[in-house]
C-alpha cells in the first residue's frame, strides 16, 4: 500500500508562507477541470447544477452532463431515438416536477426524458419559433420563452402540465430578448439586445411591453445596450451584465417618464466597463461574481474589495468567463471559451468564515498520512481535506 510522507517542516513554513501572502488575498483557489476534455466543445456557454446533483454543460455543439465521474454527451442524430433535437443549446431549466427543460438554436424546445436518458419535443414545438434564445420558470411554475426572431420581440408561456401555449407575445421591433427575470414590481425585466438594454412585461398591464432606457450619472442616455444577464441584488437594485456597457447596478425604484417619451432608469455605478457575460451571487460567503472578457472579478456583497482572477494570477484556462454557477457543495464551476475550471474556499477563507466573532491567529501546522492538514488556531484545533476542501 503506498504512503505518503508529510512534508518537512520548511516545505510547510513555504507553503504557509505562499498561501497567506498570494491567495490570502484571492479567498479561492482555481483548477482547470479534466472534464475538459470530453466535452462537446471547450467553450461552456452556461453550466446548470439540476436537483439529482448532475452538472449540465451547454455549448453550441452539444449538451453535457457530468455525474462526478464521467460525462455524457448528447448531440443530435438522424438515427438514435431520443436524441436532442439540435446541438446548439440555448438555455436549460428545471420545473417545479423535477422536469428538465432544454431550448435549441433551430431544434425549438426540448423535455428530457429521464428514463430513456434522452429528450423529446413536446407538442407546443409546433407552435414555437424553432431558434429559442432563453428560457425563465416563475414562482407560480410557468415557463417563459424567448425566440431569436430578429424582427420581432417575442414570448411565450405555457404550464409543464399543459399541452397548449398559454401566452404568445410579439411586438414589432428590432430587439432580441436575451435574459428573462422576475420583476420585484410584478411582471418580467427583460434583458435586450437593442437600444434601451431593459424592458418590463406585464400581461396585466394595458402597456404590456414597456423599454426602459438606462441614464448614467450625466444623465446621457446609454445607446445599443446588449444585455447579457441580470441579477436582482435588493428591492429595487439590480446589476445589468452587458456586453457593450460592462457591468451596471441600477435602480428601478422609479421611472422618469413623460408622455411620449421612453422611461428611464438610473445607473448607480458601473461595476466594471469590461464586456461583462455572466454574474454569480455566492453563498458562505455572500459575494458577487461577474465573468468578463479579461478574467473574473470577486466582490463582497457590498460590491466593494475587488479581487480579480485571470489566466496570469490564477490556473483558469482562459480569460473569456462565459458562464457560473456554485453547486450544492459550494463549489464554484467556471465555463471558459477555452474549457472549464472548478473553484474552492481556501483553508484561511474557510477559517475566517466559520469564526465571525473576530480575527483569528493560526499558531500551528500538521500534514498527516491520511491525507489531512491540522491547523492549531486560537479558537482551538482545525481539520482541513485538501480534497473535498471541507473544514471541521
Amino acid at each position: 500500500m503506498p504512503t505518503h510522507k508529510a512534508p518537512s517542516a520548511g516545505i510547510l513554513f513555504a507553503f504557509f508562507y505562499l498561501w497567506t501572502t498570494s491567495v490570502w488575498a484571492e479567498q479561492f483557489s482555481f483548477q482547470p477541470s479534466p472534464i475538459s476534455n470530453n466535452l462537446t466543445q471547450s467553450s461552456v456557454r452556461d453550466i446548470f447544477q439540476d436537483q439529482d446533483g448532475f452538472i449540465w454543460l451547454l455549448t453550441q455543439e452539444g449538451l453535457n452532463r457530468y455525474d462526478g465521474i464521467s460525462v455524457t454527451n448528447y448531440r443530435p442524430s438522424g438515427t438514435k431515438p431520443y436524441a436532442i433535437s439540435h446541438q446548439a443549446v440555448t438555455s436549460i431549466l428545471q420545473d417545479h416536477q423535477g422536469t428538465i427543460w432544454v431550448t435549441t438554436a433551430g431544434g425549438g424546445l426540448n423535455r428530457y426524458e429521464k428514463s430513456k436518458d434522452g429528450f423529446s419535443t413536446p407538442s407546443i414545438n409546433q407552435d414555437l419559433p424553432a431558434t429559442l434564445r432563453t428560457a425563465h420558470l416563475q414562482s407560480s411554475g410557468a415557463i417563459w420563452l424567448s425566440a431569436n426572431e430578429r424582427s420581432d420581440v417575442y414570448l411565450a408561456m405555457f404550464h409543464p402540465d399543459s399541452p397548449d401555449l398559454v401566452i404568445q407575445y410579439k411586438s414589432p421591433t428590432s430587439t432580441l430578448i436575451e435574459a428573462i427575470t422576475d420583476f420585484h414590481g410584478g411582471g418580467l425585466l427583460l434583458g435586450l439586445k437593442g437600444d434601451t438594454g431593459l424592458a418590463l412585461f406585464n400581461e396585466a398591464s394595458d402597456q404590456k411591453y414597456t423599454p426602459i432606457s438606462l441614464i448614467d450619472a450625466k444623465g446621457r442616455t446609454l445607446d445599443k445596450v446588449r444585455t447579457k444577464q441580470i441579477q436582482h441584488v435588493a428591492e429595487h437594485e439590480y446589476l445589468v451584465a452587458t456586453s457593450t456597457h460592462g457591468a451596471l447596478l441600477v435602480s428601478l425604484k422609479s421611472f422618469t417618464s413623460k408622455k411620449g417619451v421612453t422611461p428611464a432608469a438610473k445607473i448607480l455605478r458601473v461595476i466594471t466597463p469590461l464586456e461583462t457575460f455572466a454574474i454569480l451571487r455566492t453563498e458562505e460567503p455572500d459575494k458577487f461574481i461577474f465573468g468578463t472578457r479579461e478574467g473574473m472579478m470577486m466582490l463582497n456583497s457590498a460590491l466593494t474589495d475587488t479581487s480579480v482572477f485571470n489566466t496570469d494570477n490564477s490556473e483558469l484556462p482562459d480569460n473569456q468567463i462565459l458562464s457560473l454557477l456554485q453547486d450544492n457543495s459550494g463549489m464554484i464551476w467556471v465555463g471558459t471559451f477555452n474549457g472549464v475550471a472548478k473553484g474552492k474556499k481556501t483553508i484561511f477563507e474557510l477559517i475566517s468564515t466559520s469564526n465571525a466573532s473576530g480575527s483569528v491567529q493560526i499558531n500551528s501546522l500538521e500534514y498527516t498520512e491520511r491525507n489531512r492538514l491540522y491547523i492549531g488556531t486560537s479558537k482551538g484545533l482545525l481539520e482541513y481535506e485538501p480534497e473535498t476542501g471541507a473544514l471541521s
